[in-house]
């Protein structure tokens, strides 16, 4: 592992189910300072494991392009505690896909707000599939809403999927003029 200078670093479909295997993965890692891409999509991660994946990606934060952790078992509090507070330092990330976890309303909203403090290469978020259609549908939709407005600033952003929906730049533009007028 020392000579992984550039690296995609793939672990799709490993069961990472217990901390230990992940901090044994994040330890092989330690010296890779230059990773690309991290994928550990379908590994069965659960929240207790991430503070080990904070840490690679905070280690890899001036390299780190794609980072794709969909298909895991992360909740609002993986979102809150282990991922937004490093968001901001990942200049470089361009993709960022964290469908299908359990982030749910309060995860959408840590989220976004640590993308929107300094990923500003950020092209595609995915955060789809994560429990939010049932919140938007309902009278608590406002935090929802003043989240997707804050992603205006971002205008490398072409893809944002958050629902069943695939959004494009126009979209959310014309999304967050329109509710900028409404009054939550």
């Amino acid at each position: 592992h020392r000579h992984l200078s550039r690296a995609l670093i793939s672990l799709m479909e490993n069961d990472l189910s217990l901390v230990k295997h992940v901090e044994q993965f994040a330890n092989l890692l330690s010296n890779c300072s230059s990773m690309t891409t991290l994928a550990v999509r379908a590994s069965c991660i659960v929240d207790a494991s991430g503070t080990y994946l904070s840490r690679l990606v905070t280690q890899n934060r001036l390299t780190l392009v794609n980072l794709d952790l969909s298909w895991n078992k992360f909740t609002a509090t993986f979102a809150e505690e282990s991922l937004a507070p490093v968001l901001p330092l990942c200049e470089q990330l361009t993709e960022l896909n964290l469908s299908n976890n359990s982030l749910r309303e309060e995860g959408f909203i840590a989220i976004v707000d640590g993308v929107v403090k300094g990923t500003t290469q950020l092209r595609t978020l995915d955060l789809s599939g994560n429990g939010v259609v049932p919140i938007i549908q309902s009278t608590k939709s406002a935090p929802i809403i003043q989240s997707i407005i804050k992603l205006q600033v971002l205008t490398s952003l072409r893809h944002l999927k958050f629902l069943d929906f695939h959004w494009t730049e126009q979209s959310i533009l014309r999304l967050s003029r329109s509710l900028a007028c409404v009054d939550p």
